[in-house]
C-alpha cells in the first residue's frame, strides 16, 4: 500500500505506507508544538514528538484495517485521505515553526540594529579620543614652550647673578673658615681646662678675685665680721660634726664626698604645700654657673639636675693646709663671685647665702638686695661647722627671702620630669599628660591628647615681679621708675596661644594644651630640642629657616607679631623647626608699645631708643629672620656683642649693632634680603636660602 508524499501545494510522489516512512515524514517537518500533548508555551521535546508519531501510526493502521474490512472504502482516494489527515495533524506544528522562525528573524534584526548602533558609538568614541589626543598634544607643546622660556629665564638670571653668587660664596666660605678656627680655639681651651688640676679650675685668676673682694669690703653696704646668730637644733650638734672636722684629709678633693653626705642628711627638706623642698648636689666639677662650679649646691627639690635658677645656697670648701691669711681675700672673692652670678640668674631674689669652710673656720657670706637699687654684702666672723649648718638650715626652713622665687607648678600635674629653665618671674618644666585631666585647669580637646605624651608647662608668679632686669633699669632709669615698666603676665601669652589655636595653628608653632583658671600656668606641645647653630648641618639649617619663615608668614596673616625671633626661641622637632616663646607677642592693634623681646633681634630703629614706646610691625619679625640667617652664616660678626650692653647708649655693643645693620643694608649679598624683609616679600626672602645651599 502506498501514499503520495505531498506539500501544501499538492502531491509529489507515491511512497510505501510504512512505519519508516511515517517516522521520516515527522522528522522532516521539524515541528515544535503538539496541540495534543503540549500547552501553547511549552517546549516540544523528542519524547513528545515520538508520542505524536505513535498516535498517528495507530490511527493510520486503524484506517487501513477499516479500508480492508469495508469494500466500499476501497474505492476511496486513500492517498489524498492520508495526506489530508497527516497535514491536518501537523498543521499546528508547522504554524508554531513559522512563528518561531519569525521570532528568530526579529531577534536577528534587533541584533543587527544593536551592532549598527555600536558601530556608530565606536566611531564617535574614536573621534572624541582623536580630538582629546590633539588637545593633549597642543598642551604638551605649550608646556614645552613654557619650559624652554623658563630655562632661558633661569639661564639669564644665573648669568646676571653669577658674579654676586661667587662673591657670596667667597664671603660665606671665609666666614665658615673663621668659625672653624674659633671652634678649634675654643676646643683647645676646653681641653686645656679639662686637663688642669681641679683646684686650678675651681680657683682661676686669684688676683682678680682678691681685688674684687677688696673693693667689696670698701663699698658702702658691706658689713664685715658680723656675729652669726645661733639657732638651736637637736640634730646638728658639735658631736655630729666632730668626726668630719677632726678627720685628716689628703687634699680638698677628699673632702667632697663626706661633707656632701652630711649636708645631704641634715639639709634635705621634703617638699610641702608651703615649701619647695631641697636637695643637695656635689657640683665641684659641674660648671653650671656661667662656667664655674661651687663645690656643693643646695637646690629646690623638683629639679632633675642643678641649674643656676634653682640654687638655694652654696658651700665652697678649702683644705686646711691652705694659708688662711693669704687665701682670705681670694676665697671670699670666689664666694662673692658665685653669689653675684646667682643673683643675676635669680633677679627677684632678696637674699642668697653662701658658706666658705675648711671645716675648722666657717664664714657665712650673704648677698642681700632689700630693694631694686641696693646690694649689701654681709660677712660673718668664723664659727664652728655645726653652727654654720644650723644657720643654713634656719634660712632654708624659715627665711622665705633666702629661697628662689620659683612659682610652684599645679599639684595636679604630678611629677616634674625635667626643669627646662627659670626665666625672669616664671619657671618652665616638662610633664607627662595625666590620665585624668584636672578639673582645676582648662584642658582643650582632651580627647585628642595621648596620655603619657610630654608637654612643656610654664608657670608664673601670682604676684607682680618686684625687680626687673638690671639692664632694663639702667636703660630706663632716666625716663621712668622700675615700677612703671611694662610687665606682661603669662595671661597675655595664653591669649596669643589661644588665638593661634582658634585660627587653626601651624605645624611650626606650639599648640596650647591647657591653661589654669587663674591664667598663671599653661601647657603646650611639642617638646623640642634647642638649636645649636655651631653644630647644625646644612640640610637641617635650610629646613629650619624655611619652617620659621612659614610660621612668620602664617602669624602675620593672622595679625600676630612675635617680636622675639631669635635662635634661642627655636626648637627642633622631628627634623623640623618650631617657633616658641610668645611672651612678647602681641596682636597688631596699631598702638604704641614698650619694647619687649630679645635685645639682639630688636629693630634697628629701636636701638638707642629703648626708653621710648614704638609701633611694632610684622616687618620687625622679617628683619629678625634675616639676622637668623646672618648669625648662622657669619657667627664671628656677633662675637663680643652683649645684649645687656646694646641697651646702653654709646656702648661698644650698641655701636656694633648699628654698624651691623648698616653693613647688611649696603651689602650686595644681604641688601636684597633686607629690602625683601622690609616689603614682607616672603618668597624673595626664601630665595636667600639658596646662599645656604651653595655652602
Amino acid at each position: 500500500m502506498t501514499i503520495q508524499d505531498s506539500t501544501p501545494e499538492g502531491p509529489v510522489t507515491a511512497q510505501p505506507l510504512s512505519d519508516a516512512f511515517l517516522l521520516a515524514r515527522f522528522q522532516a517537518l521539524s515541528i515544535d508544538k503538539s496541540p495534543d500533548f503540549c500547552e501553547e508555551d511549552d517546549v516540544l521535546t523528542d519524547d513528545k514528538i515520538f508520542a505524536v508519531y505513535q498516535k498517528l501510526l495507530v490511527d493510520l493502521r486503524a484506517l487501513v484495517v477499516a479500508v480492508a474490512a469495508n469494500a466500499s472504502l476501497a474505492e476511496t482516494n486513500l492517498p489524498a485521505l492520508f495526506q489530508n489527515a497527516f497535514f491536518g495533524l501537523c498543521s499546528p506544528y508547522r504554524k508554531a515553526l513559522r512563528k518561531q522562525q519569525r521570532e528568530i528573524a526579529e531577534v536577528r534584526a534587533e541584533g543587527d540594529r544593536i551592532r549598527a548602533a555600536m558601530d556608530v558609538l565606536r566611531a564617535e568614541t574614536a573621534k572624541e579620543a582623536a580630538d582629546l589626543r590633539a588637545e593633549v598634544d597642543v598642551y604638551r607643546a605649550k608646556m614645552d614652550t613654557l619650559r624652554a622660556e623658563t630655562a632661558k629665564d633661569v639661564a639669564n638670571l644665573r648669568a646676571d647673578q653669577s658674579e654676586e653668587i661667587l662673591e657670596v660664596t667667597k664671603e660665606m666660605l671665609e666666614a665658615r673658615e673663621e668659625t672653624i678656627e674659633a671652634a678649634k680655639e675654643m676646643n683647645t681651651a676646653l681641653l686645656d681646662k679639662l686637663h688642669r688640676p681641679i683646684l686650678q679650675v675651681c680657683v682661676p685668676d686669684s688676683v682678680s678675685r682678691r681685688e674684687t673682694w677688696e673693693k667689696v669690703k670698701a663699698a658702702d653696704g658691706t658689713e664685715l665680721d658680723k656675729i652669726l646668730p645661733d639657732y638651736p637644733d637637736r640634730k646638728i650638734t658639735n658631736k655630729l660634726t666632730l668626726p668630719l672636722v677632726s678627720a685628716d684629709y689628703i687634699d680638698e678633693a677628699a673632702m667632697y664626698a663626706p661633707v656632701t653626705k652630711l649636708v645631704t642628711e641634715q639639709l634635705t627638706v621634703r617638699r610641702t604645700k608651703n615649701h619647695p623642698g631641697t636637695k643637695v648636689f656635689d657640683t665641684h666639677n659641674r660648671y653650671f654657673l656661667e662656667g664655674q662650679a661651687p663645690d656643693i649646691s643646695i637646690t629646690v627639690q623638683d629639679v632633675a639636675d642643678v641649674d643656676s635658677a634653682s640654687v638655694v645656697a652654696i658651700i665652697e670648701l678649702k683644705h686646711k693646709s691652705k694659708n688662711q691669711t693669704a687665701m682670705a681675700s681670694e676665697s671670699f672673692g670666689q664666694v662673692y663671685d658665685y653669689l653675684r652670678k646667682l643673683a643675676r640668674a635669680q633677679p627677684n631674689r632678696r637674699k642668697i647665702v653662701g658658706l666658705l669652710s675648711d671645716l675648722t673656720h666657717n664664714h657665712i657670706v650673704i648677698h642681700e638686695s632689700p630693694n631694686h637699687y641696693t646690694v649689701n654684702i654681709l660677712h660673718f666672723a668664723t664659727v664652728g661647722f655645726a653652727k654654720a649648718l644650723r644657720f643654713l638650715k634656719y634660712c632654708i626652713l624659715h627665711d622665705s627671702d633666702a629661697l628662689p622665687s620659683i612659682p610652684s607648678f599645679s599639684a595636679d600635674l604630678h611629677i616634674l620630669q625635667m626643669r627646662l629653665g627659670n626665666p625672669v618671674f616664671s619657671v618652665v618644666g616638662v610633664f607627662s599628660i595625666p590620665a585624668n585631666f584636672p578639673s582645676t585647669n582648662r584642658w582643650l580637646s582632651p580627647e585628642q591628647l595621648s596620655v603619657g605624651d610630654q608637654m612643656v608647662v610654664k608657670r608664673t608668679s601670682n604676684v607682680p615681679p618686684r625687680r626687673p632686669r638690671a639692664s632694663l633699669i639702667q636703660a630706663f632709669a632716666s625716663v621712668r621708675s622700675p615700677q612703671q615698666l611694662e610687665i606682661r603676665p603669662v595671661a597675655a601669652e595664653i591669649k596669643i596661644l589661644q588665638a593661634i589655636r582658634k585660627a587653626g595653628g601651624s605645624e611650626h608653632l606650639p599648640k596650647l594644651i591647657y591653661h589654669s583658671t587663674d591664667m598663671h600656668e599653661f601647657g603646650i606641645t611639642p617638646l623640642g630640642q634647642p638649636c645649636n647653630i655651631f653644630t647644625m648641618n646644612q640640610s637641617l639649617a635650610f629646613t629650619i629657616l624655611k619652617d620659621i619663615l612659614t610660621a612668620l608668614e602664617w602669624l602675620h596673616s593672622k595679625n600676630i607679631i612675635h617680636r622675639d625671633v631669635r635662635w634661642d626661641n627655636i626648637v627642633v622637632v622631628g627634623g623640623r623647626g618650631v617657633l616658641i616663646d610668645f611672651g612678647a607677642a602681641i596682636i597688631n592693634d596699631g598702638r604704641l608699645h614698650d619694647f619687649q623681646g630679645g635685645i639682639v633681634c630688636a629693630p634697628s630703629r629701636v636701638i638707642g631708643q629703648f626708653d621710648r614706646q614704638y609701633l611694632p610691625s610684622p616687618v620687625d619679625d622679617c628683619l629678625a629672620w634675616v639676622l637668623l640667617l646672618n648669625a648662622l652664616l657669619a657667627p664671628t660678626r656677633w662675637a663680643g656683642i652683649r645684649s645687656d650692653e646694646i641697651m646702653t647708649e654709646g656702648s661698644d655693643s650698641e655701636k656694633r649693632m648699628r654698624e651691623l645693620w648698616r653693613g647688611l643694608e649696603a651689602s650686595k649679598v644681604w641688601g636684597p634680603g633686607v629690602v625683601a624683609a622690609k616689603g614682607k616679600r616672603y618668597v624673595d626672602m626664601a630665595l636667600m636660602l639658596d646662599v645656604l645651599v651653595l655652602l
